[in-house]
C-alpha cells in the first residue's frame, strides 16, 4: 500500500509495521542516478509491502552525505537534522496507533542519526538493505558506493537510468570514513568495480533481501502485536 497515493481516510496504520525508506540525493558515478540511495530504498520497501501488506510511507529523499559534497549536486543534511525528521516522522505514526516505525534504508552516510533514534525512541527499527544481499552473486569482495552490489541492483530495478556505457571501476579497498571528503579515493565518484554488474545480479540479490525483510516485518507483528 502506497500511502501517498491514498485519501487519508483509506490510510491505516493502526496496529501495523509502517515501512519508511530512507535514502540521499548525492553523486553516484557517471552512470547512476543522484536518487540512487532512495530509489532503491522505496523500490525494495515496496516488494516487501506487496509481499506482507504493511503501509509503505514516502521515501525521505535526502540524507547526511557531507562526504560526497565534493562532487556537485549533492545535498547533505546535518546529523542534527536527520535525527529531528526520522523522530518526528516516527512519532506522528506511533501518535496514529503504528506498532513501529521500521525503516528501509539506502545510505550508509544514514546509520549514525538512525542509530542515534534507535537509543532514544521505542520502537524505531531500521536496515541497511545492502547488510542483507547477499555475497555469494558477487564477483568482486569490495567496492562501497556505485559498485557491482548497488550498479547491479539499479540495472534491475531501474534500467532505464543506469548509463550502462559510463561504469567504471574506481577508488580503492578502504574505509570511505577514513577520509573527510570522497573525491579523495575516488576520481569519479565509483567505490568499486561496476564493469562486471548485471541485472541478473540485481534480481536475485533484491529477492534475497525482500525476504528477509519480510521476515523482519512478520518478527515485528509478533513482537508488538
Amino acid at each position: 500500500m502506497k500511502a501517498w497515493e491514498l485519501p487519508y481516510p483509506e490510510v491505516d496504520v493502526e496496529g501495523d509495521v509502517v515501512l519508511v525508506p530512507v535514502g540521499s540525493t548525492e553523486q553516484h558515478g557517471p552512470h547512476l542516478p543522484l536518487g540512487t540511495d532512495h530509489m532503491i530504498a522505496t523500490e525494495i520497501a515496496l516488494r516487501v509491502s506487496e509481499e506482507t501488506g504493511a503501509p509503505l510511507y514516502p521515501a525521505v529523499p535526502y540524507g547526511v552525505s557531507k562526504h560526497h559534497m565534493g562532487f556537485p549536486a549533492t545535498v547533505s543534511l546535518r546529523t542534527e537534522t536527520m535525527i529531528e525528521l526520522l523522530r518526528d516522522i516516527h512519532r506522528s505514526l506511533l501518535y496514529h496507533g503504528a506498532l513501529c516505525t521500521f525503516v528501509v534504508n539506502g545510505h550508509g552516510g544514514n546509520e549514525p542519526a538512525l542509530g542515534a533514534v534507535t537509543e532514544e525512541e521505542e520502537r524505531f527499527h531500521w536496515v541497511s538493505w545492502w547488510k542483507l544481499a547477499p555475497t555469494d552473486v558477487l564477483e568482486t569482495d569490495w567496492g562501497g558506493h556505485a559498485d557491482e552490489l548497488e550498479t547491479s541492483v539499479a540495472m534491475y530495478l531501474f534500467p532505464e537510468l543506469v548509463k550502462e556505457g559510463e561504469v567504471v571501476r574506481d577508488g580503492r579497498p578502504t574505509e570511505v570514513w577514513e577520509y573527510p571528503d570522497f573525491h579523495e579515493i575516488s576520481e569519479t565518484g565509483v567505490k568499486g568495480d561496476a564493469t562486471v554488474a548485471s541485472p541478473e545480479k540485481g534480481k536475485k540479490i533484491v529477492e534475497s533481501v525482500v525476504e528477509k525483510i519480510s521476515g523482519i516485518v512478520e518478527e515485528l507483528r509478533e513482537r508488538y502485536g
